[in-house]
């Protein structure tokens, strides 16, 4: 806008400031060299097209207190706003205003034009330039976004084939699982087979135990029944003796006869015979208690005999005939008595046992021996 100092004058006029004040207020604004003394002024005024410089329209125009020309006539500087608006918008009473009035609401208008399309043209490129800065921007993330995009198909196609993968180890357990249960069942069977078996052999040894008992209780019950057979003929052949030799003439002493009766023997007089059945040096026909007493072991004949912890000199040593046992180095036969056991046993934790002889004893089907004849 081109402000021309007639047209200044009317503006601080209208706000309430005489031809000296608005010049002392321009001094005092710009300096007192710069060509803004009263009578200078008064004299541009009059000349009626002298342009106003732009930083006087400038502060002229403006109504701040720290740049501007303030208002000092509030009402006067309200008065002439009406008139300059309704000049602008042809209000029908307009035309009675002065031609400067007129003059200066056109420049008026056309200052307010001008600074409109300015800050339009200003805002304009502003937001060109924000839409460039924006399109680029957008372009930019539009290309991020792509690759962003390319890179997660990427990884769902990894994603996919790791998953892919992932079935197929899983199948593959799942059919070792399948065996594994299968070889789990196979073993179940095989133990519960080895159950059975282990049971059946732990009654096969129970039966077999006692079967032994059986025949060891049979042999010795075999041994004892001879005995007292053989003792009963011997006694009636004594006997028999005795009642002959009765009603005759005496004779000269009849010479020592064996009889084998087994495991031992008499003579006529029904003597033991040194070194057979009935001698104390026989150990198979004395009790448990005298055979532990020549081992230095004394015990009462009311408590049993224990099984010595060495074989005697003439018990038979491992290996042992049928079933028969291995104890502390000799063999000896189970008896069917518990404990504690017979005078005539030996006694070894809960069972008791008879010593096995180093030589086998004769058979019980051999005879007694027949009498020498006598002498005269």
């Amino acid at each position: 806008m081109q402000l021309l100092w007639r047209q200044a004058a009317l503006l601080w006029r209208a706000k309430g400031y005489t031809l000296t004040q608005a010049t002392d207020a321009m001094e005092a604004r710009f300096g007192t060299n710069n060509g803004y003394g009263r009578s200078r002024v008064s004299i541009l005024i009059k000349t009626q097209c002298e342009p106003c410089p732009p930083e006087a329209a400038e502060f002229i125009l403006s109504n701040d207190e720290k740049t501007g020309l303030k208002v000092l006539n509030a009402k006067r500087w309200a008065k002439f706003q009406r008139e300059l608006t309704a000049i602008l918008e042809g209000d029908s009473k307009a035309p009675s205003a002065p031609v400067d009035l007129r003059e200066l609401a056109k420049e008026a208008a056309s200052l307010v034009t001008d600074t409109v399309r300015g800050w339009l043209d200003t805002a304009g490129g502003t937001l060109q330039a924000f839409a460039t800065q924006g399109g680029a921007l957008l372009s930019g993330l539009a290309s991020k976004l792509d690759s962003a995009g390319s890179q997660l198909d990427s990884q769902n196609a990894k994603l996919d084939s790791t998953a892919n993968k992932l079935d197929d180890v899983n199948a593959k357990l799942d059919g070792n699982g399948v065996k594994l249960d299968k070889l789990n069942a196979k073993l179940d069977s095989n133990g519960a087979k080895l159950d059975t078996l282990y049971k059946t052999a732990n009654n096969t040894e129970a039966l077999a135990e006692v079967i032994r008992a059986k025949m060891d209780t049979s042999e010795q019950r075999r041994r004892r029944e001879h005995l007292r057979i053989m003792g009963a003929i011997l006694g009636v052949g004594l006997l028999l003796t005795c009642v002959s030799r009765s009603g005759t003439a005496p004779t000269a002493p009849a010479q020592n006869v064996t009889v084998n009766v087994g495991q031992g023997a008499t003579d006529v007089a029904g003597r033991r015979v040194p070194g057979r059945q009935g001698d104390a040096t026989d150990p198979e026909s004395r009790s448990a208690e005298q055979i532990a007493g020549d081992m230095g072991e004394r015990h009462p004949t009311s408590e049993p005999v224990m099984m010595p912890h060495q074989p005697f000199p003439w018990q038979r040593v491992a290996p042992c005939p049928g079933s028969s046992k291995v104890m502390y180095g000799g063999c000896w036969y189970v008896t069917e008595e518990k404990a504690p056991c017979p005078s005539d046993q030996f006694q070894e934790g809960q069972k008791c046992y008879v010593p096995i002889h180093a030589k086998e004893p004769k058979s019980s089907s051999e005879t007694a021996q027949p009498l020498n004849p006598e002498h005269h």
